[in-house]
């Protein structure tokens, strides 16, 4: 499973206020991930007994969110998600994880997730992720044709071909 929270700081003064909250957090036996000022949770369960791997992160972004509070910073709930990720016959045994207390606050379990620009679904695979990148190919090459009068056949074809390299 994995928890995203953010926050309503730029990333380097959310460093440095954040450092010591790694150990708060491994001290409920989960994992985490921070990228800036962003910060992502992992906790391994068991889909059949969830329950006290689910009172693991909860206990955990409690004590965060408390951590937090006391100093002078605020988790931002809109832009945490949860995603369970996991085998076809390990999803079908979590289907009834819906919901997930975060901080205080119930979060819908999402399909999807998306971690520095990469959407990853909750099968690990990447066909959401390469339907946005080539939609967002089509969408700006789309776009160029509104300026192409303006461009030489080189310059098009050069910006043309950065748009979907890149």
């Amino acid at each position: 499973m994995v928890c995203r929270t953010g926050s309503v700081l730029g990333p380097l003064l959310f460093t440095a206020y954040v450092a010591p909250v790694g150990g708060l957090i491994e001290s409920f036996n989960v994992s985490y991930h921070q990228f800036a000022d962003d910060t992502q949770l992992f906790i391994a369960m068991n889909a059949c007994d969830a329950v006290p791997a689910l009172n693991y992160l909860a206990d955990c972004t409690s004590a965060l969110c408390l951590w937090f509070l006391r100093n002078g910073l605020q988790l931002n709930s809109d832009k945490s998600e949860v995603v369970v990720l996991g085998t076809s016959h390990q999803l079908r045994a979590a289907a009834n994880i819906q919901m997930i207390d975060v901080a205080g606050s119930r979060l819908a379990v999402s399909d999807r997730d998306k971690s520095l620009g990469v959407t990853i679904d909750s099968h690990f695979r990447f066909d959401c992720h390469v339907f946005n990148v080539a939609r967002a190919c089509n969408y700006h090459t789309r776009a160029l044709r509104h300026v192409r009068s303006l461009l030489s056949n080189e310059v098009a074809q050069t910006v043309a071909s950065s748009i979907v390299a890149s």
